[in-house]
């Protein structure tokens, strides 16, 4: 098993192009202590969104510019699908750095928690009847991980509850979109 898990990971790297000498794995000191800093550019790439429910996936063209603010407290997080609905333009700021707390402000009252964990910064949030789990996730110098898991906001189904086992309420995926992004220009 673990011989599968090293070749997975070698082969995960190779076509991430993070195998390339000239684009590194990110190693551990690179990190949470260099984010956002690290993380500035522009990354473009497709996004793919899949439903698993066997329909043709849906592709996009995508980008993500992160700059930073004029006041120097925080990043730009813009996100462009390239589409009619234009440029989502966030702001990214350290709540409390040292324990990766980070706000993502969407500029119209909503502000939604991220956590910063190793090189991956996540957040959980629901719109109308959906959930929304987001992992943006650096894996070597230039290439950006970014996916959004879309789930129902309550519960498909509960298991368990029986025979002293805690009720377990479950939900169905309803989409994935992912994008592998690599850096155009930096800052």
């Amino acid at each position: 098993m673990r011989i599968c898990g090293l070749v997975f990971v070698t082969v995960s790297l190779f076509v991430s192009g993070c195998a390339n000498p000239k684009n590194p794995p990110i190693d551990a000191t690179d990190k949470a202590a260099n984010f956002p800093a690290a993380w500035l550019g522009t990354w473009s790439g497709t996004a793919t969104v899949t439903l698993p429910d066997g329909k043709q996936p849906f592709e996009t063209d995508m980008s993500l510019t992160i700059e930073p603010l004029d006041d120097g407290n925080g990043v730009t997080w813009a996100i462009d699908y390239h589409q009619e609905d234009g440029v989502r333009a966030y702001e990214l700021r350290a709540e409390d750095a040292s324990t990766g707390r980070y706000q993502l402000d969407e500029k119209n009252g909503i502000v939604i928690p991220n956590a910063l964990v190793s090189d991956t910064l996540y957040s959980s949030f629901t719109v109308g009847k959906a959930q929304l789990i987001t992992r943006t996730r650096r894996i070597c110098n230039d290439t950006l991980l970014f996916e959004i898991m879309t789930f129902p906001s309550a519960d498909s189904s509960t298991t368990g509850n029986q025979d002293g086992v805690p009720a377990v309420g479950t939900r169905e995926l309803k989409s994935i979109q992912r994008a592998t992004l690599h850096k155009a220009s930096s800052n």
